[in-house]
């Protein structure tokens, strides 16, 4: 239930709600595009950032200046509430959250680590429809803003890369790939 999901971290339930996904080692630089970017994006909608094990930064969760911003550096046992929350998933392009976005056929944009196989991962999945790929050195507070707001205002464009990205990871494909390796070893 989405409604019941921004509520457990303290959102509006009605609002759009970006989950931004700061990752480990290349959180930093999407953390702090983020934080420049929030007075502007929440006009727009609520935040919910994961920071990162030690990324926060320290005008994040400051919910007396921006309060309809969330920030949390890590989350264990509540993932499935935050991508309920999402309308919207902004993240770096490592293949454990690609896999449970996909599965799940959450609308995402990629901004993938720069010079790693996260730039890989999100192109193939940009050029195959499944997601919008912003290049990190070219995206700036501005163009993040304006770009996120204009997804959030095409439901019907999020919807198409929702549908798209679950079709990239169709149902039964580990028993697929267990029945393969299984025929091999005979």
């Amino acid at each position: 239930d989405p409604a019941a999901a921004r509520q457990s971290f303290g959102l509006d339930p009605k609002p759009p709600t970006i989950l931004i996904l700061g990752g480990g080692t290349g959180a930093a630089a999407l953390n702090a595009l983020v934080v420049a970017a929030l007075p502007k994006l929440t006009e727009h909608a609520q935040v919910l950032h994961v920071t990162g094990k030690g990324k926060m930064m320290e005008s994040s969760n400051s919910k007396a200046q921006i309060p309809k911003y969330r920030a949390v550096e890590f989350l264990t046992d509540r993932m499935a509430e935050a991508y309920a929350a999402a309308d919207l998933v902004v993240s770096r392009a490592g293949l454990g959250t690609l896999t449970e976005l996909g599965v799940l056929g959450k609308p995402t944009v990629l901004i993938p680590m720069p010079g790693t196989h996260q730039e890989a991962n999100a192109k193939f999945l940009a050029e195959s429809g499944a997601v919008a790929y912003f290049h990190e050195r070219e995206i700036t507070p501005v163009t993040f803003v304006a770009r996120i707001t204009a997804l959030l205002a095409d439901t019907d464009k999020r919807a198409v890369l929702g549908s798209a990205f679950r079709a990239m990871f169709p149902d039964g494909a580990a028993g697929k790939i267990a029945a393969i390796v299984l025929s091999v070893a005979r």
